[in-house]
């Protein structure tokens, strides 16, 4: 479960929570299992926080520092994460769907059976990230940095690599399949 403290600090605001992160760098901050949805994150200082299992749908969290965040388990569907730092966050298991990534840093991101069906990843850079059994249908990968990315087994539509950097990126194993609306998981 979170930690009161950390959860009323947070609520101060952006000022208040990463002056306090500063001057507290040796605390991982502990968000398990807590609700932000619709939560106004943008620009947070929240490297190395526990947001695992957490309710995040709706959040606005552009610009903000997740840098080996655990959100493993999340629910960040429809979250703003535009430009947000979240390199070697653990995001498996994320329900990601729908969520904008647009110029984010996700190098080196465990993704692993992470479900970005309908997310945008334009121009963000997802170099070296592991997307083994990611669900990337109607995914928006234009002028996304694939280059060493682990594609083993993810699952895309027939046209969602159009416009993706792959570089070396490991494409074994991925699936192709044509989505239709109401199809259930077949994964």
């Amino acid at each position: 479960m979170a930690n009161p403290e950390h959860l009323a600090k947070l609520r101060e605001g952006v000022t208040a929570w990463n002056t306090w992160r500063q001057t507290n760098p040796d605390i991982q901050p502990d968000f398990t299992e807590s609700n932000f949805v619709m939560a106004e994150l943008s620009g947070m200082d929240l490297r190395w926080v526990d947001l695992s299992m957490s309710e995040l749908q709706g959040a606005n969290i552009r610009g903000a520092d997740l840098t080996g965040a655990d959100l493993y388990g999340a629910n960040l569907s429809g979250a703003n994460l535009s430009e947000a730092n979240l390199s070697m966050a653990d995001l498996r298991k994320t329900d990601l769907s729908g969520a904008s990534f647009l110029m984010a840093d996700l190098r080196g991101a465990n993704l692993r059976r992470a479900n970005l069906t309908g997310a945008n990843l334009q121009r963000a850079n997802v170099k070296g990230a592991d997307l083994d059994s990611a669900k990337l249908i109607g995914t928006d990968l234009n002028g996304a940095q694939l280059h060493r990315a682990i594609l083993i087994n993810a699952i895309f539509g027939s046209e969602d690599l159009c416009g993706a950097k792959l570089g070396e990126a490991c494409l074994d194993k991925i699936r192709f399949r044509a989505h239709q609306e109401g199809e259930g998981d077949n994964h």
